[in-house]
């Protein structure tokens, strides 16, 4: 089996698949890992003998550009700014992952949600098993647990079912 781990996000978000991946080629899978390309996240494949597909940008210098964008956006902008910061993570991952996915059987993704998204999308188009996991599973839709507000996407007043929510 050829799969593809997906992951976007810090060391705490890539460490962990990339020793999956290598668990997984000691069980006799291939595997590749899409992870940021920072030096760091590439020098860590490489001595986990995993193969890397970079995504689409290093994390780092994603995350200064969108500390700029941040900085120069007005309070009422921020909703709109984390949306469109959203989409523009799952248009460009797409693009990454759907070069990543060749040949691949299933893609198991982690780290942000947009990431995840642009994954699912890949694996839909193209007939592929896709899985969905998480570090974090309090950020999942749960009866246990409430959902997390978001800038401009408040909770509903009076509402207090996990379930409505």
């Amino acid at each position: 089996m050829r799969i593809l781990l997906s992951t976007y996000g810090s060391r705490g978000d890539v460490e962990p698949v990339v020793a999956l991946g290598a668990r997984l080629q000691e069980l006799g899978a291939e595997v590749r890992v899409s992870a940021p390309g920072d030096e760091e996240f590439a020098a860590l494949c490489a001595r986990a003998g995993v193969p890397l597909a970079p995504a689409f940008s290093p994390v780092r210098e994603w995350a200064k550009e969108m500390i700029r964008r941040r900085r120069s956006a007005s309070p009422e902008g921020v909703a709109a700014l984390v949306s469109g910061q959203a989409a523009e993570i799952v248009a460009r991952q797409y693009d990454a992952l759907a070069a990543a996915a060749e040949g691949c059987d299933a893609v198991v993704a982690f780290g942000l949600f947009p990431s995840c998204a642009a994954a699912r999308l890949v694996a839909e188009q193209r007939g592929m098993r896709y899985m969905l996991g998480t570090f974090c599973p309090i950020w999942l839709p749960s009866a246990h647990n409430r959902p997390h507000e978001y800038p401009g996407h408040p909770l509903p007043a009076g509402v207090t079912d996990n379930r409505l929510l």
